[in-house]
């Protein structure tokens, strides 16, 4: 009976304590989870705070930038009376200014009934498009001279060059203030150093209607004896506009490394000799470094 009773025993208390176990299990587990839920739930909502506050502040400073900028960009226009307005530039069409008053309206005043100052500067606001077309012209001869005794010859190359430019007003919006163009003749010697042959520079405007300007350099002739290697030949050319500030407003090269090239370019001046990586070189004293002769066409 005592072996019985036994076996009564653990059997009823695993009965009733195993289903007790697993509801404490099930039931820590199921709080647990209740818990973590509500733990991530409120990093969530902490996590959708903080975004709505990162886009307010983004929104505001947008607003505060583009309220600056316009703010920037109105200022007080005076006319030729010595009457003023506020407002900003919008465009130039043809031979009138469109102006954006603080209200919003859209406006167009006659650029010529601006006083002289808020004229200029709504046609430097607004450069002109150009387009240049740059030619070459190279004719060569050869020719052969004695050279000391009976038999003796030498070769010798001559060579002629000359670069026109025109420079092309496409856009329609009036412009007349003046321009300075630019223009680089560029020689190659056989070691690959470069040299500005020739530089023009030409001051024009685009008055009375017109929309072309052409200019040319001087013929530029070249006389190579046979075996002489210390003369550079023409190689190219490198073309730019500047507005009446000094900025850049179209440029051109007969290659495209000269146009990357060109602040080191625009900073020599005829005769300036620049190694292959554009450096510019001092020529050593007593050296001629072409041989070339100008001669109007």
């Amino acid at each position: 009976m005592k072996g019985g009773a036994q076996a009564v025993f653990f059997f009823a208390t695993n009965f009733i304590c195993f289903p007790v176990l697993m509801f404490r299990s099930c039931s820590v587990w199921f709080y647990r989870g209740i818990e973590r839920r509500k733990a991530i739930e409120g990093r969530t909502e902490n996590t959708k705070m903080k975004t709505i506050k990162a886009i307010t502040a983004i929104a505001a400073l947008t607003a505060t930038f583009v309220c600056s900028t316009a703010d920037a960009a109105s200022r007080i226009w005076t006319d030729a009376a010595g009457k003023t307005i506020e407002a900003e530039q919008v465009k130039i069409l043809n031979d009138q200014v469109i102006l954006r008053l603080t209200n919003g309206r859209e406006i167009r005043v006659s650029l010529d009934s601006l006083s002289e100052a808020d004229r200029n500067a709504a046609m430097l606001s607004e450069p002109p498009t150009l387009d240049l077309e740059v030619s070459s012209k190279t004719s060569r001869s050869n020719s052969t001279l004695r050279n000391g005794g009976p038999g003796s010859r030498v070769q010798v190359q001559e060579e002629s060059t000359q670069v026109s430019v025109l420079v092309q007003k496409t856009s329609s919006a009036a412009y007349d203030l003046p321009l300075n163009s630019v223009l680089y003749v560029i020689g190659e010697g056989s070691s690959g150093q470069l040299e500005v042959l020739d530089k023009v520079s030409q001051t024009f405007s685009y008055s009375d209607n017109s929309r072309e300007f052409e200019f040319k350099s001087d013929a530029l002739e070249t006389v190579k004896a046979q075996g002489d290697e210390r003369r550079a030949e023409y190689k190219g050319w490198l073309v730019t506009v500047l507005d009446p500030n000094g900025e850049i407003i179209a440029i051109k090269g007969s290659s495209r490394e000269y146009a990357e090239k060109a602040e080191t370019l625009m900073s020599a001046n005829k005769g300036t000799a620049l190694d292959s990586d554009y450096s510019i070189l001092q020529p050593k004293a007593g050296v001629e470094m072409t041989n070339f002769r100008r001669f109007p066409f």
